[in-house]
């Protein structure tokens, strides 16, 4: 991999990450999204089943916005491809 080939690399394709892939994606940027673990919200990750919640409980308001606009931006994927993501 060259250092030219992407715009943007994005490291931990949780929540916010994933989304993050996504918008600069649709921007036209070139993303390289890496996780560490099998797959996004395998065990282990910050995303992972009932550990979503936390995420709003988190006493850093700047974690909390990114996580609240991350959740708009899945709302979007799921439109855009018709696929239901999110309970």
């Amino acid at each position: 991999m060259k250092s030219n080939e992407y715009d943007v690399i994005v490291v931990g394709l949780g929540c916010i990450g994933l989304s993050t892939t996504y918008y600069l994606s649709s921007k036209g940027y070139k993303v390289l999204g890496l996780e560490q673990n099998p797959s996004s919200g395998y065990l282990g990750t910050g995303c992972f089943g009932e550990t979503r919640p936390w995420h709003y409980m988190n006493t850093d308001i700047r974690y909390v916005s990114m996580f609240a606009e991350s959740m708009h931006l899945w709302r979007r994927i799921e439109k855009s491809s018709k696929t239901k993501l999110l309970d």
